[in-house]
């Protein structure tokens, strides 16, 4: 549930503001598909995928950043 409701944050807020990087590119295109709460939840499933890949692997994450 804290997953979803923090999705569901991050896409409510990101509706009014410029995309900055990869994940929020694909977060604005979904909106204009989907729903808020469609994309919170695949946003949550996204998040947990990406968790866990970096658990196992050891690795940490570092966010693409959109070319200006």
């Amino acid at each position: 549930k804290n997953l979803f409701l923090g999705a569901r944050t991050v896409v409510s807020r990101l509706k009014h503001k410029e995309a900055t990087t990869e994940k929020e590119r694909w977060i604005k295109n979904l909106l204009a598909k989907k729903s808020v709460k469609c994309v919170a939840i695949a946003l949550a499933n996204k998040t947990v995928r990406t968790a866990y890949a970096l658990l196992k692997n050891g690795s940490t994450y570092e966010p693409k950043i959109l070319a200006a």
